[in-house]
Parts: C-alpha cells; structure tokens; sequence
C-alpha cells in the first residue's frame, strides 16, 4: 500500500496511448530502451511532422490527457506500406530524474 512499481516510458516494456497535438493524429508511443521513443501503430493517413508536440491521449484510462511527452524529432515512412512512425525525444531528462509523479488510475 505504501509502495509503487515504476516502469519509465523509454522502457522495451511500455507503451502509451499518444496524440500529435498538431494533426490529431493517434497512436502508441513505445519505448526503446533509449533514450528516444517511438510513436506507432497511427491510423492509415495521419500526418505528423518534425517538431510536433506528442502528448498523453488518455485512451485506454491509464494515463490522463493531456501530459507533454516529448518532440517529433524524425517522421518515418514505410516505402512498402501506408505505415508511418516518428522518433520523439522525450521532454523530460531521464538521466537526470529525482522526482516522479505517482498516478492511481482511479
């Protein structure tokens, strides 16, 4: 009762739902081990471009809406398929952590 596991974004293990607050576009942002994140698995059509701003979707109730998580800072396009994914630099600096915001779905 007293304790938290936590599993910071840029872990293999994670994921999260995520919106560009530029297009609308919805997706997963995935960790990767690194300290950049991958942001995945969007609609068929979406856009997103270099410099947008990734958030907190709040789909799927786990995460609330609406948490900064970081900048396009590469857009990448499957020649084979319609795919699209981005790089996204985090906005926190995980390396440099000593505060974290402990959050209880509810």
């Amino acid at each position: 009762r007293r304790s938290a596991d936590v599993l910071l974004i840029t872990d293999w293990d994670s994921g999260v739902g995520a919106v560009d607050t530029l297009s609308g576009a919805v997706g997963i942002i995935k960790g990767r081990g690194e300290p950049n994140l991958l942001f995945t698995y969007m609609a068929e059509g979406s856009e997103i471009h270099k410099g947008d701003i990734i958030e907190t979707s709040g789909l799927g109730g786990v995460f609330p809406a609406g948490q900064q998580i970081g900048t396009v800072i590469e857009v990448h396009r499957d020649r084979y398929s319609t795919a699209l994914s981005a790089t996204v630099e985090p906005s926190a600096d995980f390396r440099r952590l000593s505060e974290v915001l402990v959050h209880r779905p509810g």
